[in-house]
């Protein structure tokens, strides 16, 4: 008799899972809580029925309404099989060191699903493709890498420019 458990058992350690990839970039954003808010106003202004939002203490964030939960869900077709009625803390905005974060704990928008995990880039593409909304903020790119630099961040060393 084959001992299946021990076989799963054998795999999982020939074959470990990769750790989670980090989908918040490093360092201070700067984004705040106070552009969420704005941008949250905005999206509703624009949307109107079709978006919710309100504060939630997960994350000390904001509770939203996912495109998944939408019919016919996001642009790829990702649809939530269990929809919701109104927002709850399943699907929510927060900020980490600065940067906008989205979570939602649906299959379709996980990491897991076909069309991978939904992020806040993916919502922004969802409700202001064109960036006309609100006046987001603009990142110095070239000040984050100085950042990161300062601080010896292993990620990246910036270098002179040789003549």
């Amino acid at each position: 008799m084959t001992d299946y458990a021990a076989l799963m058992r054998q795999i999982a350690e020939e074959f470990p899972l990769p750790e989670p990839e980090r989908a918040v970039p490093t360092g201070a954003g700067i984004w705040s809580a106070e552009f969420i808010e704005e941008m949250l106003a905005a999206w509703k202004e624009q949307w109107g029925d079709e978006f919710e939002y309100e504060n939630t203490d997960r994350r000390e964030g904001w509770r939203i309404w996912c495109p998944g939960n939408n019919p016919g869900g996001w642009p790829d077709g990702a649809e939530h099989s269990e929809k919701y009625v109104r927002v709850n803390d399943s699907t929510i905005i927060y900020l980490e060191d600065g940067w906008p974060c989205l979570s939602c704990r649906h299959y379709h928008c996980a990491a897991g699903s076909e069309h991978g995990r939904k992020s806040f880039k993916h919502l922004l593409d969802y409700y202001d493709p064109k960036r006309e909304l609100c006046d987001y903020p603009r990142i110095d790119y070239l000040e984050v890498l100085r950042g990161m630099e300062a601080r010896k961040d292993p990620m990246l060393l910036l270098r002179e420019a040789k003549p």
